[in-house]
């Protein structure tokens, strides 16, 4: 039975939006299962989701608070960060490649 967490930034991915839409996490949980079915074969119906908005002031990056980190970097406020945890994270060491889950999803990617 995997578990999967997503946390992101309180954001909005447009104007107007100041925090993930329905919408976008219905897209996150269909496409993280789908993800674990085709890699791992594990059924749609034994995969669990969990998104967990976080506030900004509550995000560090760089060791730095986050806004402050993009200030620095000259980022896009708007940007969203996220970081996806499976269960097995903790349960066993993952090459460097697949250990790095901080995603900046502007633009969908």
């Amino acid at each position: 039975m995997p578990i999967v967490t997503i946390q992101v930034t309180r954001e909005g991915s447009r104007p107007g939006n100041d925090s993930v839409t329905a919408d976008e996490k219905a897209q996150l949980i269909e496409g993280v299962s789908k993800v674990l079915f085709d890699v791992l074969n594990k059924p749609l119906e034994s995969t669990f989701v969990v998104i967990e908005e976080v506030n900004t002031e509550n995000w560090g990056w760089g060791g730095l608070p986050v806004e402050v980190y993009r200030k620095q970097r000259g980022a896009k406020p708007n940007r969203r960060l996220v970081r996806i945890f499976s269960d097995r994270t903790a349960c066993r060491p993952r090459p460097r490649s697949q250990m790095e889950n901080v995603r900046d999803l502007e633009g969908g990617g």
